[in-house]
């Protein structure tokens, strides 16, 4: 009877203070990992439960530990997200202010002076150039085409997302009418909520994906033109040393 005493007022230190099935979305319940390690380690070393309960509970802490891990990892991601969202608006004003100049007239560097096999040379440079700049013309527009495959995915994703924290929501309502020992009940329920914030998070991560794609749709016009500024400039440098 002690050890379950023990169990359950770890299980208060883990979770924000239950709420009924009914409630289960519209309460947050926190998870504490160190917590949860704690919980494991002191199952792990309790000699009165039985061998494959307490390889079971141990298995569901892992599982558990896991999901936080990876929900953590997930919201590390996510603090760089406006940061993120600053550098393409910067990029893009960057890209406005420069298509905006007037193009300056293609000259030829010390076009008096050249001589012929300096002519050459000039010349081959440019033509590599102009294909460098006709080869990043096509990047540029799949960028955007990548974009869309990239933003149907997502949807997917999130689509696949909202119907796994649901069925975990279904799945919490499942174990208040299982007949489980106690301890075996409370880390199959942690286990699921640790799940369940994982998913959370993850759905939150992808998004932010979404806004970012949303902010990068303005930019991929910006870099086709000038993509495209570059190849007429390099063709009429190449026209003029031809």
């Amino acid at each position: 009877m002690k050890f379950r005493i023990d169990i359950f007022a770890i299980v208060l230190l883990l979770l924000s203070p239950w709420v009924g099935a009914a409630d289960l979305d519209d309460r947050k319940q926190k998870l504490d990992i160190d917590e949860i390690r704690t919980v494991k380690t002191r199952i792990a070393d309790d000699a009165s439960l039985d061998e494959d309960l307490r390889g079971r509970i141990i298995e569901l802490y892992d599982s558990a530990i896991a999901s936080l891990e990876q929900a953590e990892e997930a919201r590390r991601a996510a603090a760089a997200f406006e940061e993120n969202r600053e550098m393409i608006r910067r990029a893009a004003e960057a890209l406005r202010e420069r298509l905006s100049r007037p193009t300056p007239p293609v000259q030829l560097d010390d076009a008096d002076s050249l001589t012929a096999d300096g002519a050459h040379a000039a010349l081959t440079r440019e033509r590599s150039r102009l294909a460098a700049h006709r080869a990043a013309l096509p990047e540029a527009i799949q960028r955007s085409e990548d974009r869309s495959k990239r933003l149907a995915d997502i949807a997917g994703q999130l689509g696949k997302l909202d119907q796994q924290h649901e069925a975990l929501s279904g799945d919490i309502r499942v174990l208040d009418k299982a007949d489980l020992p106690d301890v075996l009940e409370e880390a199959a329920r942690i286990e699921i909520l640790a799940r369940r914030e994982a998913t959370m998070t993850a759905i939150a991560q992808l998004r932010n994906s979404l806004v970012l794609l949303e902010d990068r749709g303005a930019l991929i016009p910006l870099e086709v033109d000038l993509a495209q500024q570059k190849v007429i400039a390099s063709e009429e440098k190449v026209a003029l040393l031809e």
